[in-house]
């Protein structure tokens, strides 16, 4: 049976590199038929949950958002399930619900039995969580600066900005109560 880990954070708060320093951890991996499968699974069991949040707010991002989260708490169920060791999640369904209670508000009452599911089954299927602090500076001068092989290349500073930014106004709601660990990035 295999355990998770989910680490999570800004964007240049050195994630990869973390994972990459740990080498006890496996990366999650699964091959692109097992993640079809899991994502097709996840919209076929909570089709009740998107429609739900789609008819509420007519927003197709935030109903997307809502999936991948059902499906990243899928990823966890099967690594924990049909793998051996420890593995390390980055980004995982911690960081896309922090993402949605974000996006559709914490008083809104559309979701409040799904994101309690949520909250309880990330409990009760991640083995620990690291969040990873860093200060803007360092984050934005990360993100300019990251190497060809980098899986985030590609990312703008104006997204790292927003990304900087919900983790600036979310952490102090939901980070800190979720997270197992922090860890401050140097």
């Amino acid at each position: 049976m295999g355990n998770v880990i989910e680490i999570y954070g800004v964007a240049g708060s050195g994630k990869s590199t973390y994972i990459y320093n740990q080498k006890k951890y496996h990366p999650v991996k699964l091959a692109l038929i097992i993640k079809s499968i899991l994502f097709l699974w996840s919209m076929l069991v909570n089709w009740k949950s998107l429609i739900k949040l789609k008819f509420f707010t007519k927003s197709t991002k935030k109903t997307r958002i809502l999936l991948f989260i059902y499906y990243k708490i899928n990823v966890v169920k099967y690594i924990k399930k049909f793998k051996k060791g420890t593995y390390i999640y980055d980004q995982g369904p911690v960081y896309s619900y922090v993402r949605l209670c974000k996006n559709i508000g914490y008083e809104k009452e559309i979701l409040k039995n799904e994101i309690n599911e949520i909250r309880i089954v990330k409990k009760n299927t991640l083995s620990h969580t690291i969040f990873i602090k860093c200060d803007k500076k360092t984050c934005l001068k990360r993100v300019k600066i990251r190497k060809k092989d980098h899986p985030y290349k590609q990312m703008s500073i104006t997204k790292a900005l927003l990304d900087i930014e919900l983790w600036e106004t979310e952490f102090k709601k939901v980070a800190r109560y979720l997270s197992s660990e922090i860890s401050v990035s140097e």
